[in-house]
């Protein structure tokens, strides 16, 4: 999923509207009272969406806090900080954000090849 829109959560338990996804939303609604889910089954994946019973409502910068969410998260395995990378889902109805976290492996991966480029330079 390439997206430049995303939902950032932060170990404080801010949820984060980046400024592509306002921009997105404010295309639809003037309003950022929203319906939020996470999926039961698999955090990775959230729902945002137009409704008459909102269960959000985020300011104008578009963060609230919620350290509830943020914690159930944790207690499921999700390691915060997180960034859901999000698009817009004709079929859903929704905007629909995918949890973007590399693996410890893929992290390890990337640092020891930029370890081994440095050091190329040096010489």
């Amino acid at each position: 999923m390439k997206s430049n829109c995303a939902i950032n959560i932060s170990p404080r338990g801010v949820i984060s509207l980046n400024k592509s996804l306002l921009q997105q939303i404010r295309k639809h609604t003037k309003e950022l009272k929203l319906g939020f889910e996470c999926h039961k089954k698999d955090k990775r994946i959230l729902l945002l969406y137009i409704t008459d019973h909102p269960n959000y409502t985020f300011p104008e910068g578009g963060a609230r806090k919620d350290k509830r969410f943020t914690r159930s998260l944790v207690e499921d395995g999700i390691s915060i900080p997180a960034r859901y990378l999000v698009e817009w889902n004709e079929r859903a109805n929704a905007w629909v954000g995918i949890l973007n976290q590399e693996t410890s492996t893929d992290a390890l991966e990337k640092s020891l090849k930029a370890g081994l480029s440095n050091k190329r330079r040096k010489k």
